[in-house]
């Protein structure tokens, strides 16, 4: 029989993961601090061992808690529809899937630049706007200010999925215009879809807010600036724990960390919202506790 080949045998390649793929969490570990949370759960009602070991113990757990092991959304929009698989539903504005690059919206601000400039008016210009006001009509000068003077709406999408309270969110974001601002996070319909957003605009501001029934607040900010406004893909990793524990990453470099117990409950959908400016999203993925 004739030998193989000595490339067959061994090889100086391996084969090739993408880096940028969504890797599942370390199940070993995972099971090791549920066991962990289970067994202070016990000592602590049989009072067995001393309370601030106890609570070390506890601390010990939740610095290693990585509840996220439950895909809850995956989409890469490289099906080229949003409308299924899964269905995203559009509430205002316009969004469309830019081959190779994802979901995109685009939503252009009203410049200051674009309001009607006001001129002097003629004494026969003001006879006609006299004229105009009594008979409750508008002339063309007063009709156009008003057509132009409109704001540009938002731009809305959300998709319907249980999202559990402690969650995973990792978006791949890309920003092509200077001076946007998009939001995005999980919501409860039942409460006017609130929760949780993640903000960026303002030149690279980033905020974490909690959104209800009066409004937003805001939970945290980045202290400097990271602008993405680099026309490239940017990971933005967003964490929340079973202790409301919240960190935000931007290409996996610290952005925030805040802790807010404002929900409790279970949410049910995701919303994204481009107040301003052009952004796609080539990837979202949500995972969560099973």
């Amino acid at each position: 029989m004739a030998a193989a080949p000595a490339f067959s045998q061994s090889s100086r390649y391996q084969s090739w993961q993408d880096p940028a793929a969504v890797t599942a969490p370390d199940t070993t570990v995972q099971d090791l601090v549920s066991q962990l949370r289970k067994l202070v759960d016990e000592a602590e009602k049989a009072r067995a061992a001393d309370p601030q070991f106890l609570r070390d113990l506890r601390a010990l757990a939740d610095g290693h808690d990585r509840p996220w092991s439950a895909t809850q959304i995956d989409d890469s929009f490289a099906d080229g529809d949003y409308t299924r698989g899964p269905a995203w539903t559009v509430t205002s504005g316009r969004y469309w899937i830019e081959s190779g690059y994802g979901l995109r919206s685009s939503v252009l601000a009203l410049a200051q630049t674009d309001q009607p400039q006001q001129k002097k008016m003629s004494n026969e210009q003001k006879a006609f706007a006299l004229l105009g006001a009594v008979l409750g009509t508008k002339t063309q000068t007063q009709q156009a200010a008003t057509a132009t003077a409109a704001p540009a709406s938002a731009a809305a999408i959300h998709l319907d999925s249980a999202i559990s309270n402690a969650f995973s969110i990792r978006v791949e974001l890309a920003a092509w215009k200077p001076d946007g601002r998009i939001e995005f996070g999980p919501g409860q319909s039942a409460s006017g879809d609130g929760g949780y957003r993640l903000a960026y605009g303002n030149g690279g501001r980033w905020e974490l807010l909690r959104v209800g029934s009066r409004g937003s607040s805001v939970v945290d900010v980045t202290p400097t600036p990271q602008s993405i406004e680099d026309n490239k893909v940017h990971v933005v990793e967003w964490t929340r724990g079973r202790d409301g524990v919240m960190t935000v990453t931007l290409d996996h470099k610290p952005l925030m960390k805040a802790t807010d117990m404002g929900y409790r409950d279970a949410f049910d959908r995701l919303l994204i919202t481009n107040h301003a400016g052009d952004f796609t999203f080539k990837r979202v993925t949500v995972q969560g506790a099973p």
